[in-house]
């Protein structure tokens, strides 16, 4: 692409890509032999996950790995310069406060837990990409055509995420119908 345009090389560009992979990565495969961990015990394999405390890959995943695969994000971020991914990530955020708030799931880094999701995880899939298509298409209107192919290519993912939203503005109509008839039984009891 910078060889088709005439352009530099941009060298923040890469080394942030590349650290972002890597540390995303080594999150990825402490998530997988966290998970396991039980299995790999049974068969008495000797993974670096049994080599040391869950407490000490906790830490790492949390406090080394995770920082700077944010950081590197947000560089990336930055340069890439798409206002869209700005208000994806505070979609995803909402998304996930909503998840937490209906439905009890827990966001981790690299320790899995009861009713967890992988932090960021759905973004990079699902909401990463398409702010990168729509700014393209914002700007190339005949790159709409790529969003389409995109969803059509991968739709599982993009699929059980608009599905989650429509069950989400559901259980949020719900619960909000359900206080409003508690304080209004409520009400009339204590009036009663």
């Amino acid at each position: 692409m910078y060889r088709w345009r005439g352009d530099q090389i941009d060298p923040v560009w890469f080394s942030s890509v590349a650290l972002w992979s890597l540390s995303f990565g080594l999150r990825g495969i402490l998530w997988h032999q966290l998970s396991d961990l039980h299995h790999d015990e049974q068969i008495d394999l000797s993974t670096f996950a049994r080599r040391h405390t869950i407490t000490l890959l906790h830490g790492l995943g949390n406090f080394v790995i995770f920082p700077v695969e944010m950081a590197a994000f947000v560089v990336m971020l930055w340069r890439a310069g798409s206002r869209f991914t700005f208000v994806f990530i505070c979609l995803y955020a909402l998304l996930e406060l909503s998840r937490k708030a209906l439905w009890e799931t827990r966001l981790v880094t690299v320790v899995p837990a009861r009713r967890y999701r992988i932090l960021m995880l759905e973004y990079y899939e699902v909401f990463y990409p398409l702010a990168f298509l729509l700014s393209s298409s914002a700007q190339h209107p005949r790159d709409a055509l790529v969003v389409v192919a995109h969803l059509l290519l991968f739709p599982t993912r993009a699929t059980q995420t608009l599905k989650d939203i429509v069950k989400i503005v559901k259980d949020a109509g719900l619960k909000a119908s359900l206080k409003t008839f508690i304080r209004k039984v409520l009400g009339k009891r204590r009036q009663g």
